[in-house]
Parts: C-alpha cells; sequence; structure tokens
C-alpha cells in the first residue's frame, strides 16, 4: 500500500466576518453564514439573538443587491445565492420561526418569478433560435434537407421533435 499524504486547506465560514467575505468576493459562504449563532440558536428561543440574526441578513440581503448592481455578480447569481441562504437557514434554524420567517422575507422567499428569470430565458430563447438558424443555413449549403436540419437539431440541442420542426419550418 502506497499513500501519499496531501494537505488540504479548509474554510470556515466561522473565521471571516461579513466585510471580509464581501471583499474577497467569496459569496458561496453566505448561505453558511448562519453558522456563526449556531451557539446562540443551540440555547433556544431569545428575541434579542432572533433580531440580530434578522438584521444580519437584511444587512447580506443589502449588501447582495448592490454588489448585483455594481455587476460583480449578476442578478442570477444574487438570486441563486439569496435561495440558498433561505435553504440552509430554515434548515439549522427550524426552531426559530421568527428568524426562517424574517430571512425568507429579507432575502424574497416569497418571490418566485423575477425580472432576471424572463430576461434568462429571453437570452436562453434568443440563442436556441440563432442556432437553430445556423443549423438550417448549414443544411441547405451542404444540400441537406429539412428532415436533416431537424434530426440535427433535437440531437445536438436537446429540442423535441415537435420544436425543431416548427423552429425548421420558420426558417427553412
Amino acid at each position: 500500500k502506497n499513500r501519499m499524504p496531501i494537505e488540504v486547506a479548509v474554510m470556515k465560514v466561522t473565521d471571516y466576518d461579513l466585510m471580509s467575505i464581501f471583499e474577497k468576493e467569496l459569496y458561496f459562504l453566505l448561505p453558511f453564514y448562519i453558522f456563526n449563532y449556531e451557539r446562540e440558536l443551540a440555547k433556544g428561543i431569545d428575541e434579542k439573538t432572533d433580531d440580530e440574526i434578522i438584521e444580519c441578513f437584511q444587512m447580506i440581503k443589502e449588501k447582495l443587491d448592490a454588489t448585483a448592481k455594481e455587476e460583480t455578480i449578476d442578478a442570477f447569481t444574487r438570486q441563486l445565492i439569496a435561495r440558498m441562504i433561505n435553504k440552509v437557514v430554515s434548515a439549522v434554524a427550524r426552531k426559530h420561526i421568527k428568524v426562517t420567517k424574517g430571512v425568507d422575507e429579507i432575502m424574497g422567499g416569497k418571490v418566485l418569478d423575477y425580472p432576471e428569470k424572463h430576461i434568462l430565458n429571453r437570452g436562453r430563447e434568443e440563442g436556441r433560435e440563432e442556432g437553430v438558424k445556423a443549423v438550417v443555413e448549414l443544411c441547405k449549403s451542404y444540400g441537406g434537407s429539412s428532415v436533416d436540419a431537424i434530426e440535427q437539431i433535437v440531437a445536438s440541442m436537446g429540442l423535441s421533435q415537435a420544436e425543431a420542426d416548427r423552429l425548421v419550418s420558420k426558417y427553412w
């Protein structure tokens, strides 16, 4: 048996305060920031601690919004981080209804439809259409048929037969 020791660096969210997380762009740690309050949460329900946690996550939300506004992260990533925060907080602080409800409201947990999602979906649709146009043009230039184009689109773009047929008909 040959063994090779490997040193692995471990990051602990408790080693970072909020400012350093944002300064060092360690946004992936934000959902786990609740672990900084793990001892207090284990002691039981305490109005003051619960209010402090909610205030902390209000500050996180404001910093996340500012970071997205500065385009350091995109709106989709900001929303993803907020949803992950909601999931982790609701699991870790499940006995603290005020905290889970407060963080959920702050992070926008009740908002299931947001403008960034529409922008992303519209971009994907435009990209699909551009891809279909390119496949149609290639098939035409190499003497292929619309059936060949549909087969290529289904295979390479993962569209359904009906959707590929509709788009190829549009550009053939």
